[in-house]
């Protein structure tokens, strides 16, 4: 998560595929949502979550760092 928050010069669609594939499911959601594609990060999210409440939290967290 630190690689996608600090570093921006690489794919993104490439980076989905990767997170993907080793169910990377925060960094998913995250770079739907840094792509403006918030309903497919929400569904990353609720889809793979085992806990509503860390997917809420997340969810928050993620919101509250864009308004910055």
């Amino acid at each position: 998560m630190d690689f996608l928050i600090n570093y921006s010069d690489y794919d993104e669609n490439e980076a989905i595929k990767v997170c993907r594939e080793y169910n990377l499911f925060k960094e998913e959601a995250y770079l739907y949502a840094k792509m403006q594609r918030e309903d497919e990060a929400f569904n990353v999210l609720v889809k793979n979550s085992a806990n509503l409440t860390d997917t809420i939290e997340f969810v928050l967290q993620f919101k509250m760092s864009k308004m910055d």
